[in-house]
């Protein structure tokens, strides 16, 4: 008798709710879209720490990011949608409350690894240890106080793609 395990994942949807709509992922995204969606991440922690960029400059630069980001993980109407409210005048999007912990939420659902931020450092007594945890959203659930206030959106919203 043949030996048999099965190696297949559960091919549902994934479903966020972002400000009221539904925006839809594959079940499951190619590797290269996975190491896509965790660079993401820390660019957006690279540009939130770069010194000398504007908040406005600052804002488009996430903004572009985060549009990148969900048009990969996204399916491409929802991709569309999300591109429209992430750019919209009437309806805008929450960045920090909405849109940052969607995508920390999106990014533990495809790669099965909390986003959490790493605990205080610590008082001064050390353990010889460290923690570290690969594909880690840097700085995006804890704004820096010079994060601009985003729930304003740029003026010119770029072409969707």
């Amino acid at each position: 008798m043949a030996r048999k395990r099965t190696f297949t994942v559960d091919r549902e949807p994934v479903e966020a709710e972002i400000g009221g709509d539904l925006f839809v992922a594959p079940p499951v995204i190619p590797p290269a879209v996975l190491g896509d969606m965790l660079d993401a991440g820390e660019r957006i922690g690279e540009i939130q720490r770069t010194q000398g960029l504007s908040q406005k400059e600052q804002l488009n630069q996430m903004m572009k990011v985060l549009d990148e980001v969900f048009n990969l993980v996204l399916i491409p109407d929802s991709g569309k949608a999300f591109h429209e409210r992430l750019y919209s005048r009437e309806n805008p999007f929450d960045l920090m409350r909405e849109v940052m912990p969607a995508l920390e939420w999106l990014i533990e659902e495809f790669t099965e690894r909390p986003t959490e931020p790493s605990p205080p450092s610590s008082t001064g007594r050390s353990d010889g240890g460290t923690s570290s945890t690969p594909g880690v959203l840097v700085g995006a659930s804890t704004p820096s106080p010079s994060t601009p206030d985003v729930s304003a959106t740029p003026s010119t919203p770029p072409s969707s793609t």
